[in-house]
């Protein structure tokens, strides 16, 4: 017997029996489309309206699309293979979606790590206060 997706398990538990790998949830047009991609939110990476460190990833938005197209139990470990062709949009996973937003706070914290000892570098160089073979007066 096959081993069901994570979404597949979170469909059987919340709508009862699942027979797509999809969870059997579509938007309720079913037209494929995602009718909100201009929303002020649609793309940042986090659930609903929160954009934890206002990041916005190429996977959230692709995620964003899944579930706008699909609804939430759809997409959170695997994608249709056909999903976003209508309107020429790459779908992600919610799993990679999280990794970019991981990834995007990595890098923040590298720079503000690498900006710091910078700036520690410069606050512990002294300049010199007299050119040498002279005397100065401070």
């Amino acid at each position: 017997m096959p081993q069901k997706t994570i979404s597949e398990n979170l469909g059987q538990i919340l709508i009862g029996n699942v027979t797509s790998n999809f969870a059997g949830i579509k938007r309720e047009d079913g037209n494929g489309f995602c009718d909100n991609m201009t929303g002020q939110y649609f793309g940042g990476c986090g659930p609903g309206t929160a954009t934890p460190g206002n990041i916005w990833t190429l996977e959230c938005r692709g995620h964003d699309y899944c579930v706008c197209v699909y609804g939430h139990l759809s997409c959170p470990d695997a994608v249709s293979a056909d999903c976003g062709i209508a309107q020429d949009v790459e779908c992600f996973t919610l799993w990679q979606a999280a990794e970019s937003w991981f990834s995007e706070i990595w890098d923040m914290m590298g720079e503000w790590w690498t900006d710091f000892w910078e700036w520690m570098d410069n606050w512990f160089e002294q300049p010199p206060t007299c050119p040498p073979n002279l005397i100065c007066q401070t």
